[in-house]
């Protein structure tokens, strides 16, 4: 049992040095410079903040108002700049890649969490109590895990629907 929790902490690291690359790989981004505007004492003032620096708090600090915070810029002024395709392209293309590689890391990690549910439901030394929960746990989670594998296999044939429609439509 104590190999397991170990190995999930592990895991867990793991995962926090991949966010750490990937906040590195933010920095490389060679975007160009933007100009944002925010008020101070009412009048207009420009800062000047690059593509990269504001994709990189935007991931960092999980959306507009921590970015805002850390960048010392307004929200809208960070909403002006998510109306533009290409940013928010380029945003939605790195959360893509965030949510990718933390997704990966973490069916790895899943064989190894279930392994250790498995093991305390098995381990004669475990308690009734903590059987139940590991059962409960390994319950919920199989139901989310089912659940959303239908959700998503639903929204592909919805998908590929409406685009056979626009197809047929002559709209694509």
């Amino acid at each position: 049992m104590k190999d397991e929790i170990r190995d999930i902490r592990q895991m867990k690291e793991s995962l926090r040095e991949h966010f750490k690359k990937l906040s590195a790989l933010l920095m490389c981004i060679n975007s160009g410079i933007i100009l944002l505007y925010t008020k101070k004492g009412g009048e207009p003032m420009a800062k000047q903040v690059t593509d990269e620096k504001l994709l990189e708090m935007l991931l960092v600090h999980g959306g507009v108002r921590g970015a805002a915070v850390a960048l010392g810029l307004s929200e809208n002024a960070i909403y002006k700049r998510l109306r533009d395709d290409s940013f928010r392209q380029q945003y939605d293309r790195m959360q893509g890649v965030i949510l990718s590689t933390a997704t990966a890391g973490m069916t790895a990690a899943l064989e190894k969490a279930v392994g250790a549910l498995v093991c305390v439901l098995e381990d004669e030394a475990s308690s009734p109590g903590l059987k139940v929960s590991a059962a409960n746990a390994l319950l919920a989670h199989c139901n989310r895990y089912v659940e959303t594998t239908n959700i998503m296999k639903r929204l592909d044939a919805l998908e590929n629907e409406l685009k056979e429609r626009g197809n047929e439509n002559g709209t694509v």
